[in-house]
């Protein structure tokens, strides 16, 4: 290259997640960056300040990465112009945001957000409405984690009309696949189902199959959460086998845990336990904290199904101890209901209760009904093992009203099998058996049938009460 000039090159990663690093004609560094997975493209660009031949170091990202392929295309080489350095400095931003939101803390996700901004800024001043659109939706996903849920959908959906304008059908089927998260994320489910259903079509078409193996897997997360098992079993199932051809093991990861968890709601915990071990594997090959301790979470909920108590706590305090650490406000909520449920079960009402409590304020701070009322359902059990039936009720009538409100039939169900216990010990006969009737009949549909033995014993057997398991859902 000559002093001043511009070159742009294009990297496919068709089979292996890539880190790029770039040097001048010196052999010193100028830049590297690690931007997007398996799948998608690494854009380089840059304008040469000394002529010289410079140099492209590309390598696996992942250090157990198997053999794959990828493929370099040289765009561009011409003067470079303003509107060049423009897009330099959007795309060191993008770089610094996501190696800052792979740190994973709560201050880290911040900082990303601040360069994110600045990438989007500089994108617009480019007149690239593509660029600046991707931005938009990577910041939504950051906005996720933080369980930011307007400044998440805000972002997300400012970014598709950009998308449009940008005549990329792949673009616009990733953001309506990132407008659909946000509503999984916030328990509303119904409406995710509508922008995934949108955005499968533009993937398949566009030729992106590691976008319709994740907005797939998303789809599954979704109509689990609705309680239709078996289609979020083939969803997971479909999913899997567009993905192993890519050998994208971040996001086989994530459909493996997700199938775990399904098996663990269903009752089968043994499969559940191997799913999400093979899982954890992964993760710790991968280097990924965050979903290590989403997937030590869920081996702690299939402990708990096999009445391995210990085992069960142990896993979830794991689980915890990364997530302070993170500071992620979701996972410890989940987490923290998940050790009360273990002290709940070996008797230890007092720190059933603070662990329960704890998760209930993360809950409500983070706005998220589906744990709020996890946690109320698991409070009221407390209250009605020690008699305060009128308290137990009152508890659980409110976690009713959010199951209802967030089409959450299982927890529903559970509601309902709860209260009909605590009106049946007061002797409240009819309510009682209306109750129960009503929760039959939800899980006779939803073929639950843990829930259903359970639902049928009626009065004389303790609450429901319920564990979280987390379906990973973050691209």
């Amino acid at each position: 290259m000559r002093a001043g000039e511009f070159a742009q090159l294009h990297i496919t990663q068709r089979t292996v997640n890539i880190a790029v690093a770039v040097f001048d004609p010196a052999g010193k560094q100028l830049f590297a960056f690690d931007n997007n997975s398996i799948g998608e493209t690494e854009d380089v660009e840059l304008i040469a300040a000394a002529s010289g031949r410079h140099r492209l170091r590309v390598s696996a990202s992942e250090a157990h990465a198997p053999a794959g392929s990828y493929e370099i295309t040289l765009d561009v080489v011409s003067p470079g112009t303003n509107r060049h350095r423009t897009r330099i400095a959007a795309a060191r931003e993008v770089a610094l945001a996501t190696a800052a939101n792979r740190g994973g803390t709560r201050e880290a996700m911040v900082q990303a957000i601040r360069h994110f901004e600045a990438a989007r800024l500089q994108w617009h001043a480019s007149d690239d409405p593509g660029e600046e659109a991707r931005t938009l939706y990577m910041s939504a996903f950051v906005y996720i984690e933080l369980g930011d849920r307007e400044k998440a959908l805000s972002n997300a959906t400012e970014a598709l009309p950009l998308a449009r304008a940008a005549g990329n059908d792949r673009l616009i089927g990733r953001v309506l696949d990132c407008i659909g998260e946000v509503h999984n994320n916030f328990s509303e489910k119904k409406a995710s189902i509508d922008y995934y259903m949108q955005a499968l079509p533009l993937l398949q078409a566009s030729g992106d199959p590691a976008g319709q193996g994740q907005t797939l897997n998303n789809l599954g997360v979704a109509y689990f959460g609705m309680g239709e098992k078996r289609k979020a079993l083939e969803l997971f199932d479909e999913s899997m086998r567009i993905l192993r051809p890519l050998q994208d093991r971040r996001t086989l990861a994530q459909v493996t845990s997700n199938i775990g968890a399904l098996y663990d709601n269903l009752g089968d915990y043994q499969l559940s336990l191997e799913s999400h071990q093979y899982g954890l594997v992964l993760r710790r090959e991968l280097g990924d904290p965050a979903a290590e301790a989403l997937t030590l979470n869920n081996i702690g909920s299939a402990y708990s199904g096999l009445a391995e108590y210990q085992k069960a706590l142990d896993a979830y305090v794991a689980a915890l101890e990364i997530n302070r650490s993170n500071d992620s406000q979701w996972n410890k909520a989940v987490n923290l209901n998940n050790i009360g449920w273990v002290y709940a079960m070996l008797g230890d009402r007092r720190h059933a209760l603070s662990a329960y409590q704890e998760s209930l304020e993360l809950s409500r701070a983070i706005k998220d009904p589906r744990r709020i009322a996890v946690a109320l359902n698991n409070i009221a059990n407390i209250h009605a093992e020690l008699a305060e039936y009128r308290k137990a009720i009152e508890l659980h009538t409110q976690a009713l009203a959010l199951r209802r409100q967030t089409n959450d039939p299982d927890g529903e169900a559970t509601s309902l099998t709860n209260l009909g216990e605590a009106y049946a010990k007061l002797g409240e006969t009819e309510k009682a058996d209306d109750h129960f009737e009503h929760a039959l009949a939800i899980l006779r549909m939803a073929a639950n049938r843990p829930k259903l033995v359970r639902a049928l014993r009626r009065s004389g057997t303790p609450g429901i009460t319920t564990r979280a398991w987390h379906p990973l859902t973050k691209p």
